[in-house]
């Protein structure tokens, strides 16, 4: 990783009419994006695992494209995720979710769409073979910059979002990747500048080039 790239630790913020707000991971939050036909898979890992899964609540909340919040004990976070990743074949993938400190109860909860901004080297057979090797696909192509598009996670895709957004970032042709959020912050209205991403949370670095997410 070069020193332009940051670490969770550095800083992430988040953008909204020119003023920037931290954001932290929620240590009592985390997303689950189920397999079709899978309604309640974390509630099906919990009673196999109980110990994992303390004050395991479903925030009944809507549920787009089959992601759902859970909120569970602060102390079993990290295993409880560590357990669905690796035990339920009825989920795609786990994320952790992020939140606000002027807005504690707001949270941003990953989705499956991630914009990517090639550099203008790259070539289209790089473009698919990048998007294969994470397991993306191209769901929308800038109209005036083909090397700039919004691609989303597929059945063939090992990790969460933030997860392959940090790998994608450390390609040599990306210059820029910013995960999609579904967003329950209440702070000012954002307008995103990107037109591919209509309720697009836009991230940005707080000391570097490159910007890297916890997950």
């Amino acid at each position: 990783m070069s020193e332009s790239q940051l670490t969770y630790k550095d800083g992430f913020t988040v953008s909204r009419l020119g003023i920037s707000y931290s954001l932290q991971k929620s240590q009592t939050h985390f997303a689950v994006k189920k397999i079709p036909d899978a309604p309640r898979a974390v509630l099906a890992g919990a009673s196999v695992y109980p110990e994992n899964f303390e004050d395991l609540f479903f925030e009944n909340k809507d549920s787009p494209d089959f992601i759902e919040l859970y909120s569970i004990h602060e102390n079993c976070l990290e295993e409880a995720m560590g357990v669905l990743r690796n035990h339920c074949k009825d989920i795609l993938w786990v994320s952790h979710v992020y939140y606000c400190p002027e807005d504690p109860k707001g949270l941003l909860i990953p989705t499956d769409s991630i914009y990517v901004e090639f550099t203008n080297k790259t070539s289209d057979q790089e473009i698919d073979s990048i998007l294969e090797r994470h397991g993306l696909k191209i769901f929308q192509v800038d109209k005036e910059d083909p090397n700039l598009l919004t691609a989303t996670l597929t059945s063939e895709s090992r990790a969460n979002p933030i997860k392959i957004a940090n790998a994608l970032l450390e390609n040599e042709f990306i210059e820029v990747v910013e995960p999609d959020f579904l967003s329950e912050l209440e702070l000012a209205p954002y307008r995103p500048e990107n037109s591919l991403f209509s309720k697009q949370w836009h991230l940005e670095n707080t000391g570097g080039d490159r910007m890297t997410l916890g997950a």
